[in-house]
């Protein structure tokens, strides 16, 4: 895919609260500065004002979140939330030290404003220090329509929450040369009809290296992120080609170049898939098996464009889904196959919970291929291709640990009778009932300080353990559709996907265990698993005898 823009000038980085690294607190004068040392175009901050009026740096209402005060800050008098440090001694910074600081740097500041009167104050401010010009302004309506009648000239960002272009009458009132918008809803389309009307697009908040090298590939005028570094690498190899590094590997009878172009499509229709989602919230629903299998108008929606635009894109494959089924040869030894659930967790979605996941995984017969997983509400990306290790956000995953949250004397204490001391293992139910060993399981791995936690997705529950938030993920039966995506990504990360004959298989049959290979539990829950399984079986066994006529 090639670098260069449509644009007619290099997208503008922007420094998300000013974070650029792990070493800085948002909003503080520190998180600027290093943002403005990565090469940051505009550094976005929050602006609040307390009661005795002072215009300082804060994202929240509370002060409660980053500095450890239960307090509003609009109730807070100054002399408080001056006062206020991390360990290590940042501060809350005024805007007028804010703007001190971008007055004579190549940077700007993108204040984002939540209410109309502080906006009003703070264009006010801007001008009476003669600083329009390093100052541009995000955030709602109200706000904006303060910053505009205070500055006519001041340069406006409009938020925008549709996959339609806005109408300019909607657009004029307050004078945006750009739409704000999460980066899900940016498509090639929209950035083109937008600039047919004379607007850019900026997009939020993007962390994925390969999202920002096609968000400029495609022309859009701003991305906001942490990783403001990055994001001013790919800007700077506008113009040259998006590298494949070949290197003569294969997979599956595809190159490496003929791979990544199967992720590129996967990793779109996740963006796309997940932008629906966010713009359709409560979307109405209908039951399958019984009265707790929901399934919305949503996931056939989604379920047909993916399908159309993977067939029209690989005519030769085939399509199995979650909700429309399968294609003729679906599954058949030599051909490839994608494997999609539009949304897992359609009853967190049903119910409003922020933890459901798209799913779509390609494979050749029993070789899974590439994979991707997208978290509908926070927008993490996993991708992975086999052989070529696993990503999230762009960044590589790696084979880690979670660190047990007991001190290490008890861990050591106990470790002489379990290796799942202050781990977490992530299970689901099957349908919405245990399976067979299950109740038994969570016992067993209570006994064992073991936190157990059933979150609705089991697609979530492998991407925690391949992301390394979770020891271990139990999943009663393997279905392609469900879980092949987040097995691959389990596997590409270093982790082992268990049979329940013990052998690591990214395609199994019946169960089977994730398992981080950094956590020293592998044996341990693995007999655990079996043993549970095994006894649940024979109580089976033993009441269908029971059950047989003569008894």
């Amino acid at each position: 895919m090639s670098l260069i823009s449509t644009r007619p000038e290099p997208t503008l980085a922007i420094a998300h609260r000013g974070l650029c690294s792990d070493t800085v607190v948002e909003n503080t004068l520190e998180s600027i500065a290093a943002a403005i040392h990565a090469g940051a175009d505009l550094v976005e901050v929050d602006l609040q004002i307390c009661m005795s009026g002072e215009m300082f740096l804060l994202h929240d209402d509370t002060l409660e979140r980053i500095w450890g005060l239960d307090a509003h800050a609009l109730f807070t008098p100054w002399e408080t939330i001056s006062a206020l440090r991390t360990a290590t001694g940042q501060r809350i910074p005024t805007l007028d030290e804010a703007l001190d600081l971008v007055a004579d740097s190549p940077a700007r500041l993108l204040l984002d404003m939540t209410e109309g009167w502080p906006a009003a104050s703070a264009a006010r401010r801007v001008l009476e220090r003669g600083l329009g010009h390093k100052v541009a302004w995000c955030g709602t309506t109200a706000a904006l329509a303060a910053v505009r009648q205070a500055d006519p000239t001041a340069d406006v960002f409009l938020a925008w929450q549709d996959s339609s272009v806005p109408e300019p009458l909607f657009v004029e009132p307050y004078g945006a040369k750009r739409l704000n918008m999460a980066y899900p809803l940016v498509t090639p389309e929209f950035i083109r009809g937008a600039r047919a009307l004379g607007y850019g697009v900026v997009a939020w908040t993007v962390d994925d290296v390969d999202l920002m090298c096609d968000l400029v590939a495609a022309g859009v005028d701003g991305i906001t992120t942490n990783h403001v570094e990055d994001l001013v690498d790919v800007i700077a190899a506008t113009g040259t080609e998006r590298p494949r590094d070949d290197d003569g590997f294969t997979r599956g009878g595809l190159t490496l170049h003929e791979l990544v172009e199967c992720l590129d499509v996967a990793q779109g229709l996740g963006r796309w898939a997940c932008a629906e989602v966010r713009t359709h919230p409560a979307p109405s629903f209908h039951t399958k098996r019984d009265a707790a299998d929901f399934v919305t108008e949503l996931d056939n929606s989604i379920e047909l464009r993916v399908r159309e635009t993977v067939l029209s894109n690989f005519p030769d494959h085939e399509f199995c889904g979650e909700e429309t089924g399968v294609t003729e040869r679906a599954g058949a030894s030599d051909k490839y196959t994608w494997y999609l659930d539009p949304i897992d967790g359609t009853a967190n979605l049903r119910f409003g919970l922020p933890w459901s996941a798209f799913s779509l995984a390609m494979a050749r017969g029993l070789e899974p291929l590439v994979a991707v997983v997208v978290q509908v509400w926070t927008g993490e990306t996993f991708s992975a291709i086999s052989g070529r290790g696993a990503t999230l956000n762009g960044r590589p995953l790696g084979k880690k640990a979670v660190t047990p949250t007991m001190s290490q004397i008890d861990i050591d204490i106990k470790m002489e009778r379990s290796t799942l001391i202050g781990t977490a293992v992530l299970t689901e139910w099957a349908n919405q009932h245990p399976w067979p060993g299950q109740v038994d399981l969570v016992e067993h791995l209570a006994d064992r300080d073991c936190t157990v936690r059933v979150m609705g997705s089991e697609t979530l529950a492998l991407t925690s353990v391949a992301a390394g938030r979770a020891a271990a993920a139990v999943i009663r039966d393997f279905n392609p559709i469900d879980h092949l995506a987040g097995a691959l990504i389990v596997q590409e990360a270093g982790g082992v996907i268990l049979t329940e004959a013990g052998e690591h298989d990214p395609f199994p049959e019946g169960g089977f265990l994730a398992i981080d290979p950094e956590q020293r539990v592998k044996d341990e829950l693995y007999d655990l698993w079996r043993e549970c399984i095994v006894r649940a079986e024979t109580r089976s066994s033993r009441f269908d005898d029971w059950k047989r006529p003569g008894r």
